[in-house]
């Protein structure tokens, strides 16, 4: 039987009883039984050296309570000197990124909201797309490894996936893998609520390209999955039954497929289901966010080339190339969601090798879409903004060609946010919904609208 230690006067004076405490570990644990286990016995060496320790004071305190402080004094700070890194300093723009007087932080920046600016300051903690950049100068520039590409891949889509697996097996939706030459998309088609009924009609597709630079993403997608939602209810308030069909291209990424690859898959796709219109779907859109934005306009203009009928296109905040020639670029610099370094190595990496790209397929030219203006059954569009974003001039500059005397259909929006935060504009991200919405079901409230006046007018005429 181990001996027994009174510890008495606990609640009266604690460091009496802490000290009791210690002489009773000491007392009872680090010495050798002699003539029973009753007995005390002489103290180890280890005993002895522990109880040395244990007994050392430093500062008048004793040292292991003094170290103890020190060590989690020591790991705290380091833990925050880690985490205001990863906050302040990955993707922070470089000299000739920034102007005197004219680059604004995003706490001062008035471009943006303040919901915005909550989503950019913890950005970097959910997704360190930063961290493929390019480093040093010259023949000392280097990118990051391959690892350090598939490891920033794996925690964008683990994010994507977080806003789209909790959405879309709630909708009444059958979602199917199909394989289109080197590319698969993830088909959602609509089910009816009631299995033994069928859809009344068709339903529209909605071909839907994924962001990511051109360099990360798939087609489970957290904004293709928030559309999905907005778009269903939508309809549903509107007194439409037949919810849209969505294809989720998953194209090959740069930098191991460079330009054309990712158009080209999109391209494809849009041929593989041009042939199924009238059969599986009534009409064809194509949309997308960032990049998907850039993918979808740049394969709108390759399908409506080979006279492929797209209705309308989407695009939000479509990715542009930097240039220095507009003001956004500098104002601008500092945003965290989408930063100036990590798009110019994107750029880089998708155009690596090849000569004389022009990646945007001769869109910035004005002639181009003064001769899709007199196409009769050219797109609609609806293209938004953020002005927030570094890429926002030039894509109002795009937006001028598609607008400036081409008598297309353009409905355009800015909203007070940075890339890809448009959701936290809510009034005019709301509108932009609705624009896509309007072009998507037009048809069909066109056709509804026509079909009631005819009806009226035979009941007239009798």
């Amino acid at each position: 039987m181990p001996p027994h230690y009174e510890l008495t006067g606990a609640a009266e004076d604690p460091t009496k009883f802490a000290q009791q405490t210690l002489n009773t570990i000491k007392a009872s644990r680090f010495k050798k039984g002699v003539g029973g286990d009753d007995s005390d016995g002489e103290p180890t060496a280890l005993g002895s050296a522990l109880a040395s320790i244990l007994d050392l004071q430093l500062l008048g305190y004793p040292a292991w309570v003094v170290v103890g402080i020190i060590a989690s004094t020591s790991i705290l700070l380091y833990s925050l000197y880690q985490l205001t890194c990863l906050v302040w300093y990955p993707g922070r723009p470089t000299r000739a990124e920034i102007r005197p007087n004219v680059t604004q932080s995003i706490f001062s920046n008035p471009n943006i909201s303040f919901a915005d600016r909550a989503i950019q300051f913890f950005f970097p903690l959910l997704l360190a797309v930063s961290g493929l950049c390019w480093e040093g100068e010259g023949d000392e520039k280097t990118g990051p490894t391959p690892e350090m590409i598939e490891a920033v891949r794996k925690q964008a889509q683990g994010l994507s996936e977080m806003g789209y697996n909790p959405v879309v097996p709630d909708m009444s939706y059958e979602v199917t893998t199909v394989k289109i030459k080197s590319c698969d998309v993830l088909l959602h088609t609509p089910v009816p609520f009631d299995p033994s009924l069928k859809f009344e009609r068709l339903p529209p597709l909605i071909v839907w390209c994924h962001g990511g630079g051109l360099t990360v993403g798939g087609s489970r997608d957290a904004s293709l999955a928030d559309f999905m939602r907005l778009l269903t209810q939508h309809n549903m308030c509107a007194g439409d039954t037949v919810p849209p069909m969505f294809a989720s291209v998953n194209y090959r990424l740069a930098p191991e497929h460079k330009f054309p690859v990712p158009i080209e898959d999109v391209y494809e796709v849009l041929k593989f289901y041009a042939e199924g219109m009238g059969k599986t779907h009534s009409s064809m859109h194509v949309a997308g966010v960032s990049a998907g934005a850039y993918l979808a306009l740049t394969a709108m203009k390759r399908a409506v080339e080979g006279n492929i009928k797209i209705d309308s296109v989407f695009a939000q905040e479509p990715m542009m190339e930097f240039t220095g020639e507009h003001e956004s670029e500098f104002v601008n610099a500092y945003t965290r969601t989408c930063p100036p370094r990590w798009l110019k190595w994107c750029w880089d990496v998708y155009k690596e090798g090849i000569q004389d790209c022009d990646v945007y397929t001769g869109l910035n030219e004005s002639g181009w879409w003064k001769k899709l203006g007199k196409n009769k059954d050219a797109p609609r569009f609806v293209v938004s903004v953020g002005s927030g974003d570094p890429m926002c001039g030039a894509a109002e500059r795009l937006i001028g060609f598609m607008k400036d005397g081409t008598g297309l259909n353009v409905e355009t929006f800015k909203t007070r946010a940075s890339h890809a935060c448009a959701v936290c504009d809510g009034a005019t991200s709301e509108k932009i919904v609705n624009a896509f919405a309007d072009n998507i079901f037009g048809d069909r409230k066109e056709a509804d609208d026509a079909e009631d006046e005819e009806d009226s007018d035979d009941s007239f005429d009798e």
